[in-house]
């Protein structure tokens, strides 16, 4: 059975899902953390995304609204 998959490819980006599995963590909350910490970010920031990982926990997380709310204060 051959399934032609194409040989040369050489793959430009890997993406992992390491939240919960390879770390025992949110990778964003701690890049947060991280970059209060370093007063690289505020901690209304952080405050914010531990609000949403609560939501998210409860499965009461609009994820539309979510993530508008990163959208806009990427923005800023």
């Amino acid at each position: 059975m051959s399934l032609n998959i194409e040989r040369n490819i050489h793959p430009c980006l890997a993406i992992f899902d390491l939240d919960e599995t390879l770390i025992a963590a949110d990778s964003a909350s701690l890049w947060i953390a991280y970059m209060v910490k370093h007063n690289l970010a505020s901690e209304e920031l952080q405050q914010q995304e531990e609000a949403m990982m609560k939501a998210y926990a409860q499965g009461k997380l609009d994820m539309a609204e979510a993530a508008h709310e990163k959208r806009e204060s990427v923005s800023r």
